[in-house]
């Protein structure tokens, strides 16, 4: 073979190399694009805390612990919360219209006499703590209890009648929390078990279900009926061991949305 003839052939396998080896990185690229296509990547980049759609919530508080009015403004809202012991001083009352958590929190930690601040923490719990230049001293002590200077109505003698003392314990529902326009729970003010007059008074966060007690010795617990925008209704139980009698299981002691004042001059009404 002549040199000439050897220089043409290589020159031929070269570029049939070059050939196969273009075709082979196409047909890579178009399978790689097709699967890129099929099974997209997933973002790994880091994304920013999901805050939660919160609903908006309507408050009725007549003259209310202010550490229950926040405590009852959370439980609507259905948030996680936390409450140090600085924000229960006073009694609030206070009205408003369905609006979004934040909105109502920012005015109710306005209508206090000690300026408080609420904050969103990073685990997405709410708190509310007293703003760094307010100082706490010669406010009131906290009002987790109501003292009993501010009762409603005093207790009535020992009484062999438990129908009778059932109502006349002293019951005030001090707020209200709607949802949706629904009423979803409230702020329950009561005698506390057993009975002096020297007795504070005990609040607590109620919903439907909740049981709280009778206050008269030999009847259990009564649990939430209902909430209403004007009141709470509480029914009497057998108890667990079906302790009451048949004539008492099923009554029901209605405790109307009050102020201070207003609970003063009434008294519950018993319902059938």
């Amino acid at each position: 073979m002549s040199r000439t003839a050897f220089w043409h052939a290589q020159l031929r396998y070269s570029f049939l190399s070059a050939l196969i080896v273009v075709h082979l990185l196409a047909s890579c690229a178009s399978s790689h694009a097709a699967q890129e296509v099929g099974n997209p990547k997933r973002d790994t980049s880091p994304k920013p805390p999901e805050v939660k759609s919160l609903i908006p919530i309507a408050l009725d508080l007549r003259d209310a612990p202010l550490r229950y009015a926040f405590a009852l403004l959370f439980t609507a809202a259905r948030v996680d919360w936390s409450l140090g012991p600085d924000p229960s001083r006073g009694f609030v009352t206070f009205t408003t219209r369905a609006q979004p958590l934040t909105d109502t929190l920012d005015l109710l930690t306005h209508s206090t006499d000690v300026p408080l601040a609420w904050q969103r923490l990073a685990n997405d719990v709410y708190t509310v703590r007293p703003e760094p230049s307010s100082s706490t001293e010669g406010t009131p002590a906290p009002a987790t209890k109501q003292s009993s200077s501010q009762a409603e109505n005093s207790l009535p003698a020992k009484t062999g009648n438990k129908r009778n003392a059932l109502f006349a314990i002293p019951r005030r529902t001090a707020g209200i929390a709607f949802s949706g326009g629904n009423p979803v729970a409230a702020i329950l003010i009561y005698k506390s078990a057993f009975y002096s007059e020297d007795d504070d008074f005990s609040c607590e966060i109620v919903g439907v279900g909740t049981k709280v007690p009778s206050g008269v010795e030999g009847v259990p617990d009564l649990r939430v009926e209902s909430i209403t925008s004007r009141q709470v209704v509480l029914r009497v139980t057998s108890g667990d061991n079906g302790a009451v009698s048949a004539p008492l299981v099923g009554t029901r002691v209605v405790v109307p949305l009050q102020s201070l004042a207003q609970a003063r001059e009434n008294k519950n009404s018993p319902r059938k």
